[in-house]
């Protein structure tokens, strides 16, 4: 009996050896594949205005009456971010847009709506509480860039030179814009493809 309980104790810890090298192998499978995916950013378009053209300084009025200089004239980069009401992917985008004015202060955020009225966009500010932002209605402003649908991000450098564009659907899409920048290119899939032909 002693003999047969030892080979089974035997039999099940070379059972949990071949579990765990299993494990460490898919591990690594995982890992190789991870690195082979193309890293997912704001999705550029051929809409919006021409990277590396230059904005000239306007200044709007947003929904509460103050007036916006865009890009901003306060030295920082500027982020436009166009939304509309109508759209419910905006709506996802806004707790990331809130995320992003707490964490990015080097960066100017201007949201810019391309659809409903002025009481509309109050209403929509409030509901989601961003009353706080700028928030510009002009729909001459967004044919002006070119840009035609939502949501949608524009970012400009200090000298009012756009470096990064594309369509947004959520927080880490905001980040791509400026980490690509961060890193000298226009998007995270042009980082990514430079680095696979470097392989």
């Amino acid at each position: 009996m002693s003999g047969t309980l030892a080979a089974s104790y035997v039999a099940l810890w070379v059972i949990v050896a071949l579990l765990v090298v299993a494990v460490a192998a898919l591990a690594k499978q995982i890992g190789l594949l991870y690195g082979r995916l193309p890293q997912h950013g704001a999705r550029m378009l051929p809409e919006g205005p021409e990277l590396g053209a230059s904005i000239e300084t306007s200044v709007v009025t947003d929904i509460s009456g103050t007036s916006v200089t865009v890009p901003s004239g306060d030295r920082k980069r500027t982020l436009l971010v166009f939304l509309s009401p109508a759209c419910g992917v905006c709506e996802a985008l806004i707790p990331g847009l809130k995320g992003l004015t707490r964490n990015e202060k080097d960066t100017a955020l201007i949201l810019a709506s391309i659809g409903g009225d002025v009481e509309q966009l109050r209403t929509y500010a409030a509901k989601h509480g961003i009353s706080h932002l700028p928030l510009v209605l002009s729909r001459d402003f967004s044919v002006q860039l070119g840009v035609l649908s939502a949501p949608y991000a524009v970012l400009i450098d200090r000298g009012g030179t756009v470096v990064s564009k594309g369509l947004v659907n959520g927080r880490e899409h905001l980040d791509s814009l400026l980490s690509a920048v961060d890193l000298g290119h226009q998007s995270l899939q042009s980082f990514a493809l430079e680095h696979a032909q470097a392989r």
